[in-house]
């Protein structure tokens, strides 16, 4: 009994050819795979911005030259170096008698404040950006910053590569 080849068969030798033919390009470095799209490696510093955090005590629980852990839209990441924290009050805005809008502290929300916390991390730099933990980041991605008497919500509000 001999048996013919038909068109699958044919069709089946090809594919497995172009496999090898793609995997020692590959190999050989004749084909670059995505890891070349790798310009660099730097350390990275971006802010979050939190807004509208309610805090009671006189203690603050965010300050410079700690760590907090991160979670990077809703993964968990790694604790990073706070390099600069910036509180303020909540503010309201109202007028004065010349019709000029002034910015003061709500006395409505003794309690309330806003921070703008500066991290830093070691990034791959690409094309499109700076990557950490396989996620870019870019202004307005979603970060939660945990700390040993805090959790809260947050927007990445600047991102800059230091050299």
């Amino acid at each position: 009994m001999s048996k013919k080849f038909n068109w699958v068969d044919y069709t089946v030798l090809v594919l497995i050819f172009l496999l090898l033919v793609g995997v020692l390009s590959v190999k050989m470095n004749l084909h670059k795979t995505s890891d070349k799209a790798i310009k660099s490696e730097s350390t990275v510093e971006f802010d979050v911005t939190f807004q509208s955090v309610r805090l009671t005590s006189d203690e603050d629980p965010i300050s410079a030259e700690k760590e907090a852990f991160l979670t990077i839209r809703n993964v968990p990441y790694k604790k990073l170096e706070i390099v600069n924290v910036k509180k303020t009050h909540s503010k309201v805005v109202i007028f004065d008698g010349t019709k000029k809008a002034v910015a003061v502290d709500d006395p409505s929300m003794p309690y309330l404040y806003n921070y703008v916390v500066t991290v830093k991390d070691d990034a791959i730099i690409t094309d499109d950006g700076a990557v950490i933990g396989g996620n870019k980041i870019k202004i307005g991605l979603p970060i939660i910053m945990e700390g040993f008497k805090y959790r809260i919500n947050g927007v990445v509000s600047d991102v800059r590569v230091k050299e």
